[in-house]
């Protein structure tokens, strides 16, 4: 049985290879143990460094990324936070993820787990909407699976939706039942 540890890096791999072409840059690092490389630690600006005050061990994402975009000659950095789970979902983990996306006000915050999404979860995030990430323009947390014999993510499996469609799209309703 694969451990969740032994995960971080395959899935550090996978999403690496979804990043290329769609960003100017990246760097994704694995921050399970509550350490941030100084590459990320310089991209927080000095004012929101308080954020490291509730990321200690055990208590930050799993993996954790800076991307920088740039547009008409300005580059901007935003983040993406990743958790990983070698279990079923919970209601627990989706609010794990979401605070590590919230704290960091992510560009996409994901959890991804290793078995399928039950249909009581996407239920729930369909009538209530928890999957929003503070102090962004309606942006969610994207939950997907992660197949470990195939050693990918399953493509169908991104719930609400896959991150990387379209960055130019019309804004989701805040409550859109």
């Amino acid at each position: 049985m694969v451990t969740e540890r032994e995960l971080y890096g395959v899935i550090r791999k996978k999403l690496i290879e979804k990043f290329v072409g769609k960003f100017d840059d990246f760097y994704l690092a694995i921050t399970s143990e509550g350490k941030f490389p100084e590459k990320i630690l310089s991209r927080v600006p000095q004012h929101e460094d308080i954020i490291f005050s509730f990321l200690k061990k055990k208590n930050s994402p799993d993996l954790t990324e800076f991307v920088k975009l740039v547009k008409n000659q300005w580059a901007t950095f935003q983040f993406i936070t990743v958790e990983i789970k070698n279990s079923t979902i919970k209601l627990e983990d989706v609010y794990q993820a979401k605070r590590y996306a919230d704290l960091f006000r992510a560009k996409y915050g994901f959890l991804i787990t290793t078995k399928p999404i039950p249909t009581i979860m996407k239920r729930l995030c369909n009538r209530i909407p928890i999957l929003y990430i503070a102090g962004t323009s309606y942006e969610k947390l994207k939950l997907a699976q992660f197949n470990i014999e195939k050693n990918g993510i399953i493509e169908n499996s991104w719930f609400p939706e896959p991150p990387f469609f379209n960055d130019v799209r019309e804004p989701t309703p805040l409550f859109p039942f």
